[in-house]
């Protein structure tokens, strides 16, 4: 379970899909800055985003950490300062929240959601 999945049950990307993923995370670390890529089609419904990936014909709901995260991105934001400000706010064991934030952003990445700017 990831860390941003504790506050709901349902706090998950509904779909997984992870392509490539060791690529992407040889260029996605904490001196990385991310940000949204150009006009996401997101929405807010119950708290929680939804996310459309046109390019792959895909939905996902972000929980409520999750959907921080996504808001967090809509200015370049640093993968460091991410973590950082979670594991302030979050308990979790040593190294869970890096782990987690880096793979949220990475399957971001893969959907063409977010890039590296």
């Amino acid at each position: 379970m990831h860390f941003w999945e504790r506050d709901l049950p349902t706090c998950t990307v509904v779909e997984r899909y992870v392509a490539n993923i060791s690529s992407v995370m040889a260029d996605l670390n904490l001196t990385s800055i991310v940000c949204h890529t150009p006009n996401p089609v997101a929405a807010d419904v119950a708290g929680e985003t939804v996310l459309m990936s046109l390019e792959r014909s895909r939905c996902y709901a972000l929980g409520g950490i999750g959907s921080e995260i996504w808001g967090k991105l809509g200015s370049p934001v640093r993968v460091s300062d991410l973590v950082e400000e979670f594991s302030d706010r979050y308990e979790a064991p040593p190294g869970v929240i890096e782990r987690d934030v880096l793979q949220l952003l990475t399957q971001l990445i893969d959907e063409g959601l977010i890039k590296i700017c």
